[in-house]
């Protein structure tokens, strides 16, 4: 025979609250803790997203520092002379930067001379480590693989006017080798380049032909949570000033060091040329 389970009651006649009963959330309360948790996470949710790109900004910088050392012991090595800035094929150098092109584009596979050429034997690269050459914030990469070509899947580049070759228009102003270049601490060596224009290791960063044919290429906003929002025009010959100027991206210099720099110091000819005296009657493009 079933029986009934009695609750119990107060003194008052009132009915005792079991507490199964006592514990339970009501609706009301579940939607209170739902929404204080929401509001945490939209709180802390940028604070991590800023503290996450403030150690890929930092890896970067390392990255950069490795490099730039590389380039100084490749220069020791070769009587002062720098390697070339690794154009596009077909100019393909004896003394390129990094032999950055794909045997077979399919498979991604770099040749074993990666090992070889340039700041290779330095990094210690090999066609499966070249993690140095990457920013882990670049994202593109991926994406750039799929050009059609050869396309060139790391981050960073050598500034076309201190190099051992590249372009003929910089022939003028050009510095070979790291002795020639003026007040080596404020001249940038490497740099992150942007990902709309990067196609190979040369980086026109600087032009005296820029009132013709536009700014060039860009340094990179990766890292700048503030200045990645703000309007940033794609790279064509139209575009004949340096926008986001203000916007930060990773620089390193011709004596080994790396810094955080904003745009219009980076496409600034002081900072660029190894001596700017060279082209006085050049003026900077206009910085927006």
């Amino acid at each position: 025979m079933r029986t009934q389970r009695q609750t119990r009651s107060h003194v008052d006649g009132s009915p005792r609250v079991s507490r199964a009963q006592s514990a339970a959330f009501t609706l009301v309360e579940l939607l209170v803790v739902i929404g204080i948790i929401a509001l945490l996470i939209g709180i802390l949710l940028p604070a991590l997203n800023k503290a996450r790109e403030a150690g890929a900004k930092t890896a970067c910088l390392s990255n950069l520092r490795q490099i730039s050392q590389a380039v100084m012991m490749y220069a020791n090595a070769n009587n002062g002379g720098l390697p070339a800035s690794a154009r596009q094929p077909p100019v393909v150098l004896y003394n390129d930067l990094v032999r950055w092109q794909f045997t077979d584009v399919a498979a991604q596979a770099f040749s074993p001379d990666i090992a070889l050429v340039g700041i290779g034997p330095y990094l210690k690269l090999t066609p499966s480590n070249v993690a140095v050459l990457r920013c882990p914030s670049d994202h593109t990469v991926t994406s750039r693989i799929t050009v059609p070509g050869n396309p060139y899947t790391f981050s960073y580049v050598m500034n076309w006017a201190i190099c051992g070759a590249s372009n003929p228009e910089m022939d003028p102003f050009r510095k070979t080798r790291l002795s020639r270049v003026k007040n080596s601490s404020e001249k940038i060596l490497l740099l992150e380049e942007d990902e709309r224009t990067i196609d190979d290791g040369n980086c026109s960063v600087w032009s005296p032909a820029w009132p013709t044919n536009g700014t060039g290429n860009r340094l990179a906003l990766r890292h700048d949570l503030v200045a990645r929002k703000k309007f940033d025009p794609d790279p064509s010959p139209t575009i004949k000033y340096i926008p986001n100027s203000n916007g930060r991206g990773n620089v390193a210099f011709c004596d080994g060091h790396a810094d955080y720099v904003e745009r219009k110091f980076a496409h600034s000819k002081y900072h660029v040329l190894g001596n700017p005296e060279e082209a006085k009657n050049y003026p900077d493009p206009p910085m927006r």
